[in-house]
């Protein structure tokens, strides 16, 4: 988000992005899709014909394009009330609905799309590395650790998910944390540059530091260098650690749902999709206002 990946990156991505991949308990078939990660079912995919596995990775990044856009396009005001109410000082604004006023009355309603530019991209490049990562990961754990007897059985829940040919939730988790650690390093300068443009409050343009994204990288290469470009880049890992939550329980809640309801594959995937993007927020909201402060902080001056 910015500051920390924005609610856009909470927004359940995964209900949206996956469709594929539910396996039941008592059958060895899939029984939608090829199980590629577009959203992350709960085997990766293993088929054994490369033009297969292709079509699967191609899969996951287009539909992070996709999700990129919607996120943007339905998330971006609210994550810009969250980047105000987290760097700003504790008396400028009463609450979300008082900021959501004041940016309005004071900016109109662009006020609440600022800094949506860099993310229009980022998002994009962001979601679709996530996912297409996510795939390549899901699959190479799979092949390399967790097909093997000898060493699934020393991961957790092996004793309950026995299944050598699908992937275990713990695995699901894993990939989550090396996905989300590939993204960070596209999602840190898009990030940081997005906070700075959210909290230029001046409704005047003239009156502000950044003239627009192009201007803000401008101004912060020349001024700090590519390490200026990206601070908070660590705090941005750290954040996308918690990617183990999110995919992890997904996995397991689309396991329990296929197998103890009637839930056709879509729902199935939406409630997954929309309940471990609440878990990966439950985790989250304590990290985002740490990442926030790095990306807002004006040039010169140092954490007191």
């Amino acid at each position: 988000m910015t500051s920390a990946p924005a609610p856009l990156e909470m927004m359940p991505a995964p209900a949206m992005t996956q469709s594929e991949g539910i396996k039941t308990a008592n059958t060895s078939e899939t029984s939608h899709g090829d199980g590629g990660v577009s959203g992350g079912g709960n085997q990766a995919p293993m088929t054994p014909a490369s033009t297969t596995s292709t079509k699967s990775n191609y899969k996951g990044f287009v539909a992070g394009v996709f999700s990129g856009i919607a996120k943007l396009s339905v998330g971006h005001p609210f994550d810009t009330v969250k980047v105000r109410l987290q760097t700003s000082p504790d008396a400028h604004f009463k609450g979300p609905l008082d900021c959501t006023l004041q940016t309005i009355r004071k900016e109109g309603v662009r006020g609440l799309y600022k800094g949506a530019s860099p993310p229009l991209v980022g998002w994009m490049m962001m979601d679709s590395i996530m996912l297409g990562s996510l795939t390549f990961y899901k699959k190479l754990l799979h092949e390399n650790i967790f097909s093997k007897p000898e060493l699934r059985r020393w991961m957790p829940l092996s004793k309950y998910q026995t299944d050598l040919a699908t992937l275990p939730s713990f695995g699901h988790g894993i990939a989550g944390i090396m996905a989300g650690t590939t993204v960070s390093f596209i999602a840190a300068p898009v990030e940081h540059i997005k906070a700075r443009l959210q909290v230029q409050y001046a409704a005047d343009k003239s009156q502000r530091m950044y003239a627009g994204p192009i201007d803000c990288l401008r101004k912060l290469l020349r001024t700090h260098g590519i390490r200026g470009v990206y601070r908070g880049l660590y705090a941005t890992m750290f954040f996308r650690s918690f990617f183990f939550f999110w995919w992890g329980s997904y996995d397991l809640l689309t396991r329990y749902m296929t197998n103890h309801t009637n839930m056709s594959a879509p729902l199935v995937n939406f409630w997954a999709g929309g309940i471990s993007a609440q878990i990966f927020l439950a985790h989250f909201l304590s990290v985002g206002c740490g990442q926030a402060a790095p990306h807002d902080r004006p040039y010169g001056r140092s954490p007191k």
